[in-house]
Formats: structure tokens, sequence, C-alpha cells
């Protein structure tokens, strides 16, 4: 997976479940808060 699929936001609206499914045709893979992507680990989402 590439870098680019991961969304960083700390706009709650992003996060919820009925949203992913539209990120995800646009890109958006892996959604995250800035706190869970600096913890984030590309290796693992491998």
């Amino acid at each position: 997976m590439a870098k680019a699929d991961v969304f960083v936001t700390n706009d709650k609206n992003f996060l919820k479940q009925s949203k992913r499914p539209r990120l995800a045709e646009l890109g958006a893979r892996v959604i995250l808060t800035p706190a869970d992507a600096a913890a984030y680990d590309v290796a693992e989402s491998s």
C-alpha cells in the first residue's frame, strides 16, 4: 500500500463508518486521526 492511501483528519465526520466507502473510492483506504497517524506503521497494513 502506498503512503498516499492514508487520509489523516481531525474531523470526526470523516471517521464515521458511513463515510468510509466513499473515501475508499477516492483512494483513502485508511482513515486516521493525527494521533493514530503518528503511530501508524505502513508495514503492518501491507
